[in-house]
């Protein structure tokens, strides 16, 4: 397994929440997958690898829905 990055964002010295978009930066997929996943969209078909990986990289990176 590589590297891995956690990504925290600072505007105005306040930590940001991390956004579905960091999370698809992390592991390279579309933001719209990881919504999908996160959602529960059953409309559009997700790899059950592709969602397990998006669900622990949510897990892993503290992701909390807005």
């Amino acid at each position: 397994m590589g590297i891995i990055l956690l990504y925290t964002r600072v505007y105005n010295a306040e930590i940001s929440m991390t956004t579905t978009k960091d999370i698809a930066r992390e592991l390279g997929i579309s933001h719209s997958t990881v919504s999908r996943v996160l959602n529960s969209d059953s409309r559009f078909p997700v790899a059950s690898e592709t969602r397990e990986r998006v669900m622990e990289a949510a897990r892993r990176l503290n992701y909390r829905p807005n």
